[in-house]
């Protein structure tokens, strides 16, 4: 029914059924291998017939349920659709909706490619960039048949691209085993991703620690001492999770560090570098353990409080005033954290 002899609309509600199938939770990709190349083909040019931008949004959101299910079984398949997605970002220039469905799917496929995806950072670059520069906006030239004049719209994308292009970024770095100039030039964008509120920090600070690990050296001569300042910052205004999302990401800077120290000090031009790096980089680790001091004190606080009021409320302590419980609590831990 997918087939071209078929009426447009049929391999469109053919379509629509193939991702019911594909969503069942007792789905078998073992089932579907034999007929996956046909399947995938033949939905692809489904994808590339459709001229409407609802429509091929309907039929790209079933090839991302197809290429999300049978995960590296996509690899040997999926090359036209690698050569074909650039286009399409092009074409859907105006309607962000399509590429949101398009990083989803750029998602899946990495997944998929696993390392093999290096081979499209010079398409996804670009994609990113657009996607997460919270400091950009694009402009645009729309054509007025009514009026016979173009008019200038200016619009941030990021509006709608910032979550699904964070994933696709995370997920990049997941499946990179070096750190490529394209990936390095993303890193400047990262410090301005956590002053925009708690709803993608989690996301960011994954970021953020595959960044530590990939290249911590080149972290920390960028954006590592701008990272430690803000996340000092704001850490009283934040959730416990993201709090202790932080102070994770802290002590994976200390032991990069640590690992950067060991490593000038063994090498053999250690006389030269370490006299130009160590002092920086003492300086970034001293701001990394007082920030990550001051978050763990933070959620000790916090922990305690949350306890204190708990026990009150069953009526136990409720001969103590809670201010003067809260006081002994918070000069107990703050003794802790200075011992530390």
């Amino acid at each position: 029914m997918l087939t071209s002899s078929q009426d447009l609309v049929v391999r469109l509600a053919a379509a629509k059924a193939m991702k019911v199938v594909i969503d069942d939770f007792e789905f078998s990709v073992e089932e579907l291998e034999p007929y996956l190349e046909q399947v995938f083909s033949l939905l692809f040019s489904l994808l590339k017939e459709v001229n409407e931008c609802d429509t091929k949004l309907n039929v790209l959101n079933v090839l991302s349920y197809l290429i999300e299910r049978v995960g590296v079984s996509i690899r040997p398949i999926c090359s036209a659709l690698l050569h074909y997605l650039p286009t399409l970002w092009e074409e859907s220039a105006s309607h962000n909706m399509l590429r949101c469905s398009i990083l989803s799917t750029l998602v899946f496929i990495v997944q998929g490619l696993g390392t093999v995806s290096e081979g499209l950072l010079p398409f996804l670059g670009p994609v990113l960039e657009l996607s997460i520069d919270i400091a950009q906006v694009e402009l645009r030239v729309i054509f007025l048949y009514s009026t016979n004049t173009e008019v200038q719209i200016f619009q941030d994308s990021h509006i709608y691209l910032l979550e699904d292009g964070l994933e696709l970024w995370l997920t990049l770095l997941h499946n990179t085993a070096q750190p490529y100039d394209t990936l390095l030039h993303l890193l400047t964008k990262l410090p301005p991703l956590l002053t925009i509120g708690s709803e993608n920090l989690r996301t960011t600070i994954y970021i953020l620690q595959a960044y530590v690990l990939l290249c911590p050296l080149r972290v920390m001569e960028t954006i590592g001492p701008v990272v430690v300042r803000e996340l000092s910052s704001q850490y009283s205004d934040l959730q416990d999770e993201a709090s202790t999302l932080s102070s994770l990401l802290l002590s994976s800077i200390k032991k990069s560090l640590k690992m950067i120290f060991l490593q000038r000090m063994l090498s053999e031009e250690r006389s030269s570098h370490r006299r130009q790096l160590c002092p920086a980089l003492a300086i970034s680790w001293r701001e990394c353990h007082e920030s990550q001091s001051m978050i763990i004190c933070h959620l000790t606080f916090e922990s305690r409080k949350k306890n204190i009021l708990r026990r009150s409320s069953s009526g136990r302590n409720s001969q103590v005033p809670f201010v003067f419980i809260m006081i002994s609590q918070r000069r107990s831990v703050l003794r802790s954290c200075d011992q530390s």
